[in-house]
């Protein structure tokens, strides 16, 4: 293309090389005729030699030239094309080269930080476990010591269940295998001059819990048990036992010389150990029993119940009988717990005060169950 340019070039310079020449013999003859007569006019033509063929040569060679230069220049690209690539070749390859060496030395360095950090870890854990084995030997010497001090000392006492908890434990165990039924106990009492009919319950092998009422006023040295008669020991009434109304600490304990041989029918109950009245329902001789308000039983005379006694009224059985046992019913082996003692009879089911079993236990234990012992 190059060389079409140059041909191009020649041929316009040809023509302006003619122009020029017509433009110059056009000039003379103007000026010549100003300052010269006109010449004369000479028939003959006009001849410019131009040698146009030494003019193409030279064109034709400088074209050449200039493709021979635009040879070498193209060369010359081709050669920094190539050395540039081949330089972004090797920053391409060193790049790399130096991400491999810093990703191997970062990578060597973590794993050499990791290991030095889990042997300090290692250690410390070591260390630490040395110091905690060491603590826990000392703690436990140091228990062992609180321990042997606490023994040791006399005003550090271990909660103890109370001597009737413990009976009734003893109880239960000699009860499973008779399979007993409730033990609703009504016995004749009998002295030298007199026969009585107490109500109550037996709460030991010897021990009979009824009202003091029934055996204030007489000795009786004897009870009728079936067709066996058991000699009386002592009568151990409440030491504040009072028959006016509302008959407080109306209790009592009829202790036999020779124990009682355990049956299906005679057997001992346990006593009631809480001072929270139950929620459910009683029980006594013929049915269920209710607790009812303290004013049911005084509202004529307008006294008023200590906190050891109730007013309670039967549900389904209009009579109730002094030193009648009411029970608190529940589920589990035994399935009675002597809640209460009847203080005061009554009739069409007018409400009567019954004794609480708990707010006397400390009486009961200290003569059934001396010293914590059965």
């Amino acid at each position: 293309m190059a060389y079409d340019y140059l041909k191009l070039f020649c041929k316009m310079k040809n023509k302006l090389i003619l122009f020029g020449l017509f433009f110059a013999l056009l000039q003379a003859t103007v000026y010549g005729k100003r300052n010269e007569p006109d010449p004369p006019i000479i028939d003959e033509p006009l001849k410019i030699n131009v040698d146009a063929g030494k003019e193409r040569d030279s064109c034709v060679s400088l074209a050449k030239t200039i493709e021979e230069k635009q040879s070498l220049i193209d060369d010359a690209l081709n050669r920094m094309t190539a050395k540039i690539e081949a330089m972004e070749e090797r920053i391409t390859a060193e790049a790399k080269a130096t991400e491999d060496r810093c990703t191997q030395r970062m990578t060597a360095e973590a794993n050499a930080t990791e290991e030095r950090w889990n042997q300090r870890l290692t250690e410390v854990i070591k260390t630490a476990e040395g110091r905690m084995s060491a603590e826990i030997t000392r703690l436990n010497q140091k228990v062992v010591e609180l321990s042997n001090q606490l023994a040791k000392r006399t005003d550090v006492a271990t909660p103890q269940k109370r001597p009737a908890e413990l009976a009734c434990e003893k109880i239960t165990n000699d009860l499973r295998s008779i399979d007993p039924v409730t033990s609703f106990s009504a016995f004749l009492f009998k002295s030298d001059s007199a026969v009585g009919l107490c109500r109550g319950n037996w709460i030991d092998k010897r021990f009979y819990i009824t009202a003091a009422g029934c055996v204030s006023t007489v000795k009786f040295t004897k009870i009728e048990v079936g067709s066996e008669h058991k000699e009386i020991k002592a009568v151990h009434i409440h030491p504040d036992f009072s028959s006016e109304t509302p008959s407080l600490n109306n209790i009592a304990l009829i202790e036999m010389v020779s124990d009682l041989d355990y049956s299906s029918d005679w057997h001992p109950v346990c006593l009631y150990t809480s001072q929270v009245n139950p929620e459910s329902y009683l029980m006594g001789y013929f049915g269920k029993i209710q607790i009812v308000a303290d004013g049911e039983c005084f509202d004529k005379t307008g006294a008023d119940l200590k906190p050891s006694q109730l007013c309670a009224k039967n549900l389904k059985f209009k009579r109730t009988f002094l030193g009648m046992p009411i029970y608190k019913v529940q589920e589990n082996f035994p399935i009675h717990k002597l809640f209460a003692i009847v203080a005061k009879e009554s009739d069409d089911f007018e409400p009567y005060v019954i004794t609480k079993v708990f707010d006397h236990l400390d009486f009961i234990e200290s003569i059934v169950w001396p010293k914590n012992g059965n």
